[in-house]
């Protein structure tokens, strides 16, 4: 924790059981919520090559086809193996045009890099766009550390940061996404959430909706009740009566 910048320094490499122990837990349980289903690839030194990569995130997408309600493509995990080669446009291409031939229902969002440059974000927008995918994570966590605004604390040289180092990365990258595709995607905004307040700004400039974990972390889980009171409120304030009045109107 770096508790002066509200922040967490994240070096967890996707520590789980696997896709098939997982799935069979939950393939015959029903839940009152909306599931998501976050697919990355594998931590290992193997999943670099696109070809092997692109079979492990299949594998993974396969198995849960009918388990959830939406899914997500972690091509951003800052922690994973070999860094992150599924944000180049022609490996991710590649990806995508194996899932899709996975029928599905579902959603299909891709969790994307604050790290990534506009010119990266285009060409990814392009193949989103091409393959008919429903949005973007905005954002992951962040790895470069001289681009983030971080309290004079000790910080360790690996592992991603979340947080509120994070919030204008996040959302920069969703105002850039919103004003450059308006209604095509839908975005969930996600980094730096602690209040109604930051929840109302991503939504102000584009999300459709928030995501966040250390902003619980930090203030526990009465933290969600508080944003969706304040978000009331703030709707209120502004004379919106539904909260999809209120997505992207600040992005002119």
């Amino acid at each position: 924790r770096l508790p002066r910048s509200k922040a967490l320094v994240v070096r967890y490499g996707l520590k789980n059981e696997g896709c098939d122990v997982i799935a069979k837990r939950l393939e015959h349980k029903h839940f009152k919520i909306p599931i998501g289903i976050s697919v990355a690839k594998t931590n290992c030194k193997e999943t670099i090559n696109t070809e092997k990569g692109t079979r492990d995130y299949c594998k993974t997408y396969n198995r849960f086809k009918n388990i959830g309600n939406y899914d997500t493509l972690n091509i951003s995990c800052p922690n994973a193996f070999g860094g992150i080669p599924f944000t180049d446009a022609k490996r991710l291409e590649k990806l995508l045009k194996q899932i899709k031939k996975i029928k599905t229902k579902k959603p299909l969002f891709l969790k994307v890099s604050p790290d990534l440059s506009k010119k990266e974000l285009d060409s990814i927008i392009n193949v989103a766009r091409k393959y008919k995918i429903t949005g973007f994570i905005c954002a992951n966590l962040g790895n470069k550390r001289s681009s983030l605004n971080i309290s004079r604390e000790k910080v360790p040289s690996k592992g991603g940061i979340s947080g509120k180092p994070m919030e204008e990365l996040s959302n920069n990258m969703i105002a850039y996404i919103y004003k450059k595709t308006k209604r095509e995607f839908v975005i969930m905004g996600c980094g730096g959430v602690f209040s109604a307040e930051d929840a109302y700004r991503k939504i102000r400039l584009g999300a459709s909706l928030i995501q966040l974990i250390t902003g619980m972390i930090y203030q526990g889980p009465q933290a969600i009740s508080h944003i969706n009171q304040g978000l009331v409120k703030s709707l209120k304030k502004d004379g919106f009566t539904h909260i999809k009045e209120a997505i992207g109107i600040d992005i002119k």
